[in-house]
């Protein structure tokens, strides 16, 4: 986590003037001022921080997902503030939450996840997840290329959390008939190959099951890039990051995602 919060840290106080009004690729609503708002303002939340309110009278816009408007009240809240006031809370609200981390004893303790309780173990993922996901974001806003070939450890804890996720994406957003399989073959840095199944209505991972020529192989970074809506699994193909074959593996990368 320290490693995905310094290189977010990094690439956001080095933004020239001009980069803080370019729209943010997939949340065509935010700036990258807001994208960067959105990273201080939920971890600061997470470390307990009092939060500003937005301005009186203020309602979201009825557009985009719910996760969308859940996530704008924090960022017009900090509409005004100027750089060195976002940067600020960026540093201090990841620093803290490193530090946070660093004095966890029990990982199974119960710990206010972004949708309900977790784990400690839990928080870290998701937060791992979130973090990667909008370093992308941000490097995309910049004109950079995204990290297809990330093999830190902040990228496995990010990725390990999508995987964690397959068997219920499969499951609930593909709607896997009963008795399907499905092969996942992923390179570095999780270097997974099983076969997810579902069975009594149910999916899990049986390494044993026969997936047929139903498969997606590929990057875990493109994986979580798609399941996470940035993009297309065409992108991720030319990109030479992901195939699939089969019905299941058609089905997957065309359903299959987090949100």
């Amino acid at each position: 986590m320290a490693g995905l919060w310094r290189e977010t840290r990094d690439l956001a106080h080095g933004l020239d003037a001009g980069d803080w009004d370019r729209p943010v690729p997939w949340t065509p609503a935010w700036s990258v001022a807001d994208l960067v708002s959105h990273l201080g303002a939920l971890q600061s939340a997470f470390n307990g921080e009092p939060q500003p309110e937005p301005p009186e009278g203020w309602s979201p816009a009825q557009t985009g997902s719910p996760f969308d408007q859940a996530m704008a009240a924090p960022i017009e809240a900090r509409r005004g503030w100027d750089r060195g006031r976002r940067l600020a809370e960026l540093d201090r609200a990841s620093q803290a939450h490193v530090e946070h981390l660093r004095a966890v004893t029990d990982w199974l303790e119960v710990a206010q996840g972004p949708v309900g309780p977790t784990t400690q173990d839990g928080l870290f993922r998701v937060r791992a997840f979130d973090v990667w996901v909008h370093l992308q974001d941000l490097r995309e806003a910049l004109g950079l290329p995204v990290a297809l070939d990330d093999t830190s450890d902040g990228a496995a804890a990010c990725h390990a959390y999508v995987l964690g996720l397959v068997p219920w994406m499969y499951a609930k957003r593909v709607g896997a008939p009963e008795g399907s399989t499905m092969r996942m073959r992923l390179g570095p840095p999780v270097d997974h190959d099983s076969v997810v199944a579902l069975v009594a209505g149910r999916a899990t991972w049986d390494p044993t099951a026969d997936a047929g020529d139903c498969a997606v192989t590929g990057s875990p970074a493109a994986l979580t890039l798609l399941t996470a809506g940035r993009g297309t699994a065409e992108r991720w193909r030319d990109a030479g990051a992901l195939e699939w074959s089969g019905d299941r593996g058609q089905e997957f990368v065309e359903r299959a995602r987090l949100f």
